[in-house]
């Protein structure tokens, strides 16, 4: 999770324009990362996926004290992931964190008509440059 997170981070600070494009599922914290692309530039293919959900801890153990501070975390990252995806979608808040909730896949068009995504395409062509 904190490595999608500085994935998302340098996308954002190259200052280069962002084009992204899902060809198969995007789920989880590569949701955040494909959100660094430009506005207008976040294409899904018809066939693919998107999910979003709650963070969550695996293999996590301690006593009472503990468990809170890690709830208290996953708190926090949720808002962190939220405020992401506001900028993206334009939902609020509550809108964002019912669907984070629900943690189900989504279509490619549900994902569109919600903002997560830009386009959806029918196919894609495999592209790479450098500038």
């Amino acid at each position: 999770m904190f490595q999608g997170f500085a994935m998302y981070n340098a996308l954002k600070n190259t200052g280069k324009k962002i084009q992204v494009r899902v060809d198969s599922v995007c789920a989880s914290i590569a949701t955040l990362i494909a959100s660094a692309a430009d506005p207008g530039q976040l294409f899904i293919n018809e066939t693919s996926q998107w999910l979003v959900h709650n963070p969550s801890f695996n293999n996590i153990s301690g006593d009472a004290r503990e468990l809170r501070t890690g709830a208290d975390q996953l708190d926090q990252i949720k808002t962190l992931l939220i405020n992401a995806y506001r900028k993206r979608t334009g939902l609020s808040d509550k809108a964002l964190w019912d669907i984070l909730n629900a943690g189900k896949p989504m279509t490619a068009h549900q994902a569109k008509e919600i903002g997560f995504v830009d386009e959806v395409v029918e196919d894609m062509k495999a592209v790479a440059y450098a500038d």
